[in-house]
């Protein structure tokens, strides 16, 4: 919806993209998930959305191999934050089943969400159900599954463009175990299976905000992100 005005009813209009609401009558605004852009990045501080490997073109990877494992990327945050994606590239021709996995420093089991099928190659994402919470210093595992997983490794720089660190994430390296099942990968020879992830470094259930708006006026509100989950109680029994 960015750049696209949506009228909900009531003259209620919401503008996604510049992210100007306007309410021309009396009702409750809520939103939920105000989410800052990509470029805070950029900043290195304060609020961010951060991956490690963004941008990389696996295309010329290839196939390794194909076996039943969990493959992962190991990684400690210098802030607190929380996952919210887990991405990994999915090599050429391979349509199976793939689930994403959150691991604790101890192998305890934080999250876990299954990809969508797809036979198409190229990086794929799913978002945990509930942003999983990491506190500054925690080293954790992001990791997917599949009992015919087909992999390679990617390197890590300089012997590839991925850098092991970016903004408050630092990684340790790629993790793998062989199994049946999913299972918390814990061994390493140093690779890069080309699993990554989203880390924001701000709590989105904290930034929903509710508006009350008397009868006969306007009100503009001029957010810097993405709102989500708009709605409008009228205080006439109807909402939008």
């Amino acid at each position: 919806m960015s750049g696209k005005v949506r009228t909900i009813e009531k003259k209620l209009a919401v503008l996604v993209g510049t992210l100007a609401i306007l309410l021309t009558t009396s009702g409750i605004l809520t939103a939920l998930m105000v989410l800052p852009t990509e470029s805070a990045n950029a900043a290195g501080s304060g609020a961010g959305v951060y991956s490690l490997m963004d941008g990389f073109d696996a295309s010329g990877v290839g196939v390794g191999g194909i076996s039943p494992l969990e493959l992962g990327t190991r990684i400690t945050t210098g802030v607190s934050g929380n996952v919210t994606q887990a991405k990994f590239y999915l090599m050429t021709g391979d349509a199976r089943d793939y689930t994403a996995h959150v691991w604790d420093h101890a192998g305890n089991l934080l999250a876990t969400k299954a990809f969508a099928a797809d036979s198409n190659p190229g990086w794929k994402s799913i978002t945990f159900d509930t942003p999983v919470s990491i506190t500054a210093g925690q080293q954790f595992t992001v990791s997917v599954y599949s009992a015919s997983y087909a992999f390679n490794n990617a390197g890590w720089a300089p012997q590839s463009s991925i850098s092991k660190t970016n903004g408050p994430l630092t990684a340790d390296a790629g993790y793998f175990v062989y199994s049946g099942s999913a299972s918390f990968p814990n061994g390493t020879i140093g690779s890069n299976y080309l699993v990554d992830l989203v880390f924001t470094t701000f709590d989105p259930s904290a930034m929903a905000f509710q508006v009350d708006v008397p009868a006969g006026t306007t009100q503009t509100l001029a957010l810097g992100g993405t709102v989500t989950n708009v709605s409008v109680d009228w205080g006439d029994g109807s909402s939008a």
